[in-house]
């Protein structure tokens, strides 16, 4: 992606892909307008991701799961 929200999408695809999701149905574009706050918030919740574990996504590391929503939160 070109810009902020766009490049936060492609890394929340990639950590999800390399965890087995399946992200099939998100084109990684739509994001639409894009404002700086918009951005950082976005880089923010996909740092989030790149740091939970995979356990985190699907409910089966209950730990990981709220250390991933606080980190979100805190965004």
């Amino acid at each position: 992606g070109g810009n902020l929200c766009e490049m936060a999408i492609d890394r929340i695809i990639a950590k999800y892909e390399s965890c087995g999701i399946d992200v099939s149905d998100t084109d990684g574009g739509g994001a639409g307008e894009c404002s700086e706050e918009a951005g950082l918030n976005a880089q923010c919740v996909a740092a989030c991701v790149e740091a939970a574990s995979c356990g985190a996504f699907d409910g089966s590391d209950l730990d990981a799961s709220a250390i991933f929503g606080d980190c979100v939160t805190a965004c």
